[in-house]
């Protein structure tokens, strides 16, 4: 939340209580233009306070609204969100299936020979 609100030049240094929320709303209006909408209610007996961006109105027009967080916004989602290329790489991966492989080879051989040296007991008739 704290991001979010200095994204928006919003923050006033005070934490925001847990399950707070802010709501941004866009609307169109009737002359087709698009407008923002900022509400935050930190509590569940109160009702949305309204914010204001500063450089905008309450009725924050899109392309305002567009210009004052571009410099919070990433240019390139892409290169932003992807993962190292070795994070998993091919050589672990081969090592986790052969540790595997090993263990039920061992499982197997174990219950084998617990088998076979049950057989070789005679029953005893008393």
């Amino acid at each position: 939340m704290i991001a979010l609100f200095m994204s928006m030049n919003l923050f006033n240094d005070i934490l925001p209580p847990y399950a707070s929320c802010l709501i941004i709303e866009l609307h169109k209006s009737e002359e087709n233009t698009y407008f923002v909408q900022i509400f935050y209610r930190n509590s569940t007996s109160a009702e949305p306070v309204p914010l204001t961006m500063s450089g905008c109105e309450h009725k924050c027009l899109w392309n305002q609204f567009v210009r004052l967080t571009e410099e919070s916004l990433t240019a390139n989602i892409e290169v932003e969100c992807e993962l190292p290329q070795d994070s998993f790489s091919s050589a672990t991966l081969i090592t986790v299936v052969f540790a595997i492989f090993f263990l039920l080879i061992v499982v197997i051989a174990t219950m084998c020979f617990r088998h076979r040296k049950r057989e070789s007991y005679k029953r005893i008739q008393v």
